[in-house]
């Protein structure tokens, strides 16, 4: 058989900026249809909490911060292209040396923004 086996669906709050969260939906949906358990949610947690907040559209990155910034220890940010100047705030800034040889996971630190 040829073809594909599976798709993997990213959501997370940079993709529901440009990406309609309906759209989505959709597409999970067919992906179950089509693949069955060879769908893959990345980050199933901001699918279910899009679901839960009754998202429809896009949802704008302030925005998003304002109704749930208490997800931000579950969002995978890799700093590069916007996020290393117009998300700054949400990093914790290190001297790259005494960080050079912790492992990878240790060395990207999210910390929650102030919402005032």
């Amino acid at each position: 058989m040829a073809g594909l086996d599976g798709i993997l669906i990213s959501v997370n709050p940079s993709v529901v900026e440009q990406v309609p969260f309906n759209r989505i939906q959709k597409a999970v949906t067919v992906g179950h249809e089509v693949f069955g358990f060879n769908t893959i949610i990345y980050q199933e947690f901001f699918y279910n909490l899009f679901q839960a907040q009754g998202i429809k559209g896009t949802l704008p990155f302030p925005d998003f911060l304002e109704q749930a910034s208490h997800s931000l220890p579950y969002l995978e940010l890799l700093p590069m292209g916007r996020t290393v100047y117009k998300l700054e705030f949400l990093f914790t800034k290190t001297p790259a040396g005494p960080i050079l040889w912790l492992p990878a996971e240790g060395r990207l630190c999210l910390k929650m923004p102030s919402l005032s």
